[in-house]
C-alpha cells in the first residue's frame, strides 16, 4: 500500500497573491533548491519575512500598497533577491535585506512620494553586486558589502536623499542623487 503525504516544505515556493488591508506572509525554508515569490497587491500595512538558509536561494517580491515592510534573510548557496515596493496613496515603504555567503546579487526598487523609503542590505561574503533604486521624498539607503568581489550603483531621485555605503574587497561603487 503507499501513502501520498503532501510535502509542506513546497508551500514556500509557490507563488503567493494577497490584496487587501493588513496583509502578512512568512515564509521559512531550510535546505536545497529554495525559492520564494510573494506579490502583496492594493493592501496598507503589509509586511513580508522570508527566512532562507542554505543552498539554491532566489526571492522575489512585489510589494503594492502603503505602509510596506519586507524582511528577508538569505544564509549560504546562490542567493539573489528581487524586490519591488511601491507606495500608492503615501505611505512608507521598509525594507531589511540580509545574504551572508556566495553568489549574492540584489536588485532593489522602492518608490514613495509622499512619504518615506527606507532601505538595509547587507551582503557579506562571496561575489556580491547590488543596484539599489529609491524615488519619493525621504530616501534612506544603508549599505554594507564586506568581502570579495563586491560592485554596487545606487540611485536616489527625490528630495532628502541620504546615503550610507561600506564596501570591502573587490569594491566598485556608483552613486547617482537627483533632487531639488
Amino acid at each position: 500500500m503507499r501513502l501520498f503525504l503532501p510535502s509542506l516544505f513546497l508551500l514556500g515556493a509557490l507563488p503567493t497573491t494577497a490584496s487587501a488591508q493588513s496583509n502578512t506572509a512568512t515564509i521559512t525554508q531550510n535546505g536545497n533548491g529554495q525559492s520564494a515569490t510573494a506579490i502583496q497587491s492594493a493592501a496598507s500595512n503589509s509586511s513580508i519575512t522570508i527566512d532562507q538558509i542554505g543552498t539554491d536561494h532566489l526571492v522575489t517580491v512585489t510589494q503594492d500598497g502603503d505602509g510596506l515592510l519586507a524582511d528577508i534573510v538569505q544564509q549560504g548557496g546562490n542567493n539573489r533577491i528581487t524586490m519591488a515596493q511601491r507606495s500608492i496613496m503615501g505611505g512608507s515603504n521598509n525594507a531589511t535585506l540580509s545574504q551572508w555567503g556566495m553568489r549574492n546579487v540584489a536588485n532593489v526598487q522602492q518608490t514613495a512620494y509622499a512619504a518615506q523609503n527606507m532601505l538595509t542590505l547587507v551582503q557579506q561574503g562571496d561575489d556580491n553586486q547590488a543596484a539599489l533604486f529609491q524615488e519619493g521624498s525621504n530616501n534612506l539607503m544603508d549599505l554594507a558589502q564586506y568581502g570579495n568581489a563586491n560592485t554596487a550603483s545606487l540611485s536616489q531621485i527625490g528630495q532628502d536623499l541620504a546615503l550610507g555605503i561600506v564596501q570591502n574587497g573587490g569594491a566598485a561603487i556608483i552613486i547617482t542623487q537627483t533632487g531639488p
